[in-house]
């Protein structure tokens, strides 16, 4: 990339990283329109997007374009966190059984 861009290269990562927790909430999602309880959804995607312009609020004016960044990956994790959290009270998960041995 040329010289202007090299600055913003800091902000990839956050960037990325925001959408691969996107990419998860995705993919844990789809449970909640198999049982039909869209509204949990909704109630989730409403509150990480508050969480997100509060954090814009706070850290705009301290960081800039990278307080931005952050507060959308923030905004994301904390989206796919509750989903995954809520989804595993509907449908119970083998992430944390012991194997057999």
């Amino acid at each position: 990339i040329g010289k202007a861009f090299a600055s913003s290269i800091t902000l990839v990562f956050w960037i990325s990283l925001g959408f691969a927790f996107n990419g998860m909430y995705k993919m844990v999602s789809v449970y909640f329109f198999y049982l039909e309880k869209t509204k949990q959804l909704a109630i989730i995607s409403f509150t990480s997007a508050i969480i997100n312009v509060l954090l814009n609020l706070w850290l705009i004016p301290m960081y800039g374009i990278l307080g931005a960044a952050l507060s959308t990956m923030t905004a994301m994790f904390t989206q796919f966190l509750f989903t995954w959290i809520w989804s595993s009270y509907y449908i119970k998960m083998p992430w944390f059984k012991r194997l057999p041995q």
